[in-house]
């Protein structure tokens, strides 16, 4: 996916603003971080796209809810 929307023809994001977490680096952490910096720098016409492509899970005591899952997520 990443390729697909940084392609330099066809794609929506310039590649130097597009970033990818992947395995280990996918951290809860270091995503919401880097989410808030970039955030932090947006101006007003500014687009913010997230990509998420993950695991997820669904509490049993609520259906309506849906986590996300990083990494670092512990289900125990």
């Amino acid at each position: 996916m990443h390729n697909l929307l940084t392609n330099e023809n066809t794609g929506l994001i310039q590649s130097a603003n597009a970033v990818q977490f992947l395995n280990k680096q996918a951290e809860k952490f270091k995503i919401i971080e880097h989410i808030k910096e970039t955030v932090s720098k947006l101006k007003q016409n500014d687009t913010l796209t997230i990509f998420w492509s993950s695991h997820g899970a669904r509490p049993e005591s609520d259906e309506q809810e849906l986590y996300l899952i990083t990494h670092d997520t512990s289900i125990i």
